[in-house]
């Protein structure tokens, strides 16, 4: 095994010398190591400044993917920060060596891929590494409050990294592992930077105030408890009756706030969230409650790493009121049934054809072209009805059924569509083209039809 070891403290590494196989070169700087041409099999980091190790392992993470990569130190290995970006801590050269193997192993199989694509990189990553869980890390500077190291490291400049793991959960392509927090949001800007504060629930005023309150039984009067204070008795203000006896000449009502701005006397004051990046206010209900969990490859995105194919890719629209074709055909055809017996039922089947989906994958990579898909699918979203049902017969044919929806209806459905083809163009162009056909029951119908007949018949004109 070729072993790079970089040397940035004088830790010595117990048991490289002992095995022949192993053939190490050191070198005293990050720069060296990189401008070497040298091809090694894994990487050594021997510090003892956590710091270095983070920046130090993250660089080179950056640079191979599938490398692995180990830190010898002398620090305690419990009191250091978690680190996305090494395959673990050298104790001895028998643990490092089956490790190191087991990745190299797996790497050598994988088939040859665009490896400056981003969907690639994270996607080889965890599938070299099967035990590997990506941790969600808190950092301030984040303005979602938490960041996905192994993401950043991978990502394009231009990705939105919480967005592009929500493009790969939608694809099957990683699986929730556990749930590490729940934050909240603003909803205008998305920035989890909040303070919040207690306001008037009158005039919003933050001026409020923690006052005890007396309740006159006698006259009804309620006001702060200072001014029923005289001398060293209580005497209501209003009806000026001696109140000796709480429960029977008074007693303390559950309204305990007073706004200095209105007077206004309440129990609870109302909350409100001041997000500190756009400004904006915000109640409390109205927050985005983000969840932050670890996650892991999923048994589909083995399969999917290991054999090159965009049918992950167009997964993203299964999310949108998605059946599988057999319970969308016999819905269609129940509505067959049903026009026939009484044609004012009417209904639409719209068939997409995604034209340039493999054309995308090839310029761009799976990750660019997916976040296109996925610009088109969130909008598709708010179009498609509760009642409308998708489903896709092929990697590219993708089809909506749209009940009680006549030819008129599924023209507007048909120019929306198209509205939000050009919606989803992105930064140089690049563009989703789709070809779209449509059957309506109420200009389209002819006797004895069927769903498969309506498919197969709009399918051929969709190619």
């Amino acid at each position: 095994m070729q072993i790079a070891s970089l040397k940035l403290s004088n830790k010595t590494i117990p048991g490289i010398e002992e095995y022949k196989q192993a053939s190490v070169t050191e070198f005293d700087s990050t720069e060296k190591l990189l401008e070497t041409h040298h091809k090694f099999d894994a990487i050594l980091i021997v510090s003892n400044i956590e710091e270095e190790i983070t920046s130090t392992s993250a660089l080179f993470r950056s640079k191979n993917h599938l490398i692995p990569i180990f830190v010898a130190t002398d620090q305690d290995k419990d009191s250091l920060k978690y680190n996305s970006f090494i395959d673990g801590y050298y104790t001895n050269y028998e643990e490092f060596y089956a490790k190191s193997n087991s990745i190299i192993e797996i790497s050598n199989a994988l088939t040859e891929q665009d490896n400056s694509d981003q969907d690639n990189k994270i996607l080889e990553f965890l599938l070299c590494r099967p035990d590997y869980i990506a941790m969600p890390v808190k950092n301030w500077r984040s303005r979602k409050i938490y960041n996905y190291p192994i993401l950043d490291v991978f990502a394009d400049k231009s990705t939105d990294t919480e967005q592009w793991m929500q493009t790969l959960h939608n694809r099957d392509l990683i699986t929730q592992v556990e749930l590490i927090d729940r934050i909240r949001e603003c909803p205008y800007c998305g920035s989890g930077h909040l303070t919040f504060v207690d306001i008037c629930p009158n005039c919003q005023s933050i001026d409020i105030v923690n006052v005890p309150f007396i309740h006159c039984f006698t006259c009804g009067n309620v006001e702060p408890q200072e001014k029923f204070i005289s001398g060293d008795s209580l005497n209501c203000p209003r009806c000026h009756i001696h109140l000796r006896h709480i429960g029977v000449d008074y007693d303390r009502p559950l309204e305990n706030h007073l706004c200095n701005s209105c007077g206004h006397i309440f129990e609870e004051p109302e909350v409100i969230a001041n997000c500190a990046e756009c400004g904006r206010k915000s109640k409390t209900e109205d927050l985005i409650v983000a969840e932050k969990s670890s996650f892991q490859l999923s048994e589909h995105g083995k399969v999917v790493t290991q054999h090159n194919n965009i049918t992950d890719v167009v997964k993203i629209l299964d999310n949108i009121n998605y059946a599988h074709l057999p319970y969308f055909q016999f819905v269609t055809n129940w509505l067959i049934s049903m026009y026939k017996r009484q044609n004012d039922m009417n209904f639409s089947v719209v068939g997409l054809n995604l034209d340039n989906m493999t054309q995308l994958i090839t310029d761009m990579g799976k990750g660019k072209a997916s976040m296109i898909l996925h610009g088109f699918a969130e909008r598709l979203r708010e179009l498609v009805r509760t009642t409308d049902i998708c489903t896709r017969s092929s990697e590219t044919h993708f089809w909506l059924l749209l009940p009680q929806t006549d030819s008129n209806g599924c023209e507007h459905f048909k120019k929306r569509l198209n509205e939000i083809k050009q919606e989803s163009e992105q930064e140089g162009g690049e563009t989703l083209s789709f070809t779209i056909e449509s059957y309506s029951s109420d200009s389209d119908y002819n006797q004895d039809e069927t769903a498969e007949l309506v498919m197969a018949s709009l399918s051929s004109r969709l190619s």
